[in-house]
């Protein structure tokens, strides 16, 4: 990994940059909530690659729902001092509640097509930078990923 000080409101928009064309062509609306300058330590690509994985994940959850249905938030906030959390949240048909616990397992989807690695994927690379990730069924509907990263300030991790 290329550890390194990098703002994740940089990194969700990179992943929503790799992404427009296909949340448009699925009519997906996306809508974004930073809580403002958010550095952590950590290896951009890798990151991205959770972001990408979620987001991804949503829109497929979201296929099914009609149009104007389709909408994806991502929202990061402070937890705490040492601490920021980031969600994204879809309005799809949610994760069945025998499998939340199971979702991150290698080999584990509920897709007809998926190889069930994305998310265990996710998971150590959020395990490797100090976080954690975990997954809930929304409110009225929908799932929600979130995970925590530590703040480059309180950061663990050696220094290049």
């Amino acid at each position: 990994m290329d550890l390194r000080e990098v703002d994740l409101g940089d990194v969700i928009d990179a992943a929503l940059d790799i992404l427009q064309f296909e949340s448009a062509k699925q009519g997906v609306s996306i809508s974004v909530q930073k809580c403002g300058p958010s550095t952590i330590r950590g290896d951009h690509v890798h990151l991205q690659q959770v972001v990408l994985n979620l987001v991804v994940n949503a829109m497929d959850a979201m296929s099914s729902s009609a149009l104007g249905e389709k909408k994806l938030e991502i929202c990061t906030f402070i937890r705490n001092e040492t601490e920021i959390e980031i969600s994204v949240s879809d309005t799809g048909t949610g994760i069945p509640e025998g499998q939340i616990k199971e979702i991150f397992q290698t080999f584990r989807t509920t897709k007809e097509e998926g190889t069930g690695i994305g998310l265990s994927i996710s998971r150590a690379i959020v395990e490797n930078h100090g976080g954690k990730i975990w997954a809930e069924n929304g409110k009225d509907r929908g799932a929600i990923f979130k995970f925590t990263l530590p703040l480059a300030s309180s950061s663990t991790h050696g220094t290049r």
